[in-house]
């Protein structure tokens, strides 16, 4: 079967811009209000932009938000917050790392067991 030179030429042009239209960037679908993490008196929070305080500093450490959260610790366990300040997964693990992806790892350590390397 022979084809048409233009023909095969604008198969192969669609082609490539089909392939590479698959691998556009996704537009973040989480403003996460541009905030940022401070330290105030001991305690973290989050501050705007601007320098104006948007959750007052509550948390014994305060990571960089993610997807629309934060990962916190209060005490010895880490949670979630939103951008609001609400806690949206109590913080009930021993570590918690940013979201990527929709999934963030964390570590649950088993009471009376020492971990294992």
């Amino acid at each position: 079967m022979n084809m048409n030179p233009v023909l095969s030429l604008f198969c192969l042009a669609a082609l490539l811009l089909a392939s590479c239209g698959a691998r556009q960037p996704v537009k973040e679908r989480y403003d996460d209000r541009r905030l940022f993490p401070i330290l105030q008196n001991g305690k973290w929070g989050y501050i705007d932009h601007v320098g104006k305080v948007v959750v007052n500093p509550r948390f014994d450490f305060a990571d960089r938000f993610s997807e629309g959260m934060a990962a916190i610790q209060s005490g010895d366990k880490w949670g979630y917050i939103d951008a609001s300040g609400n806690v949206v997964i109590a913080a009930t693990f021993d570590h918690g790392d940013a979201f990527a992806d929709g999934l963030a790892l964390v570590i649950v350590r088993e009471t009376g067991h020492s971990p294992q390397v």
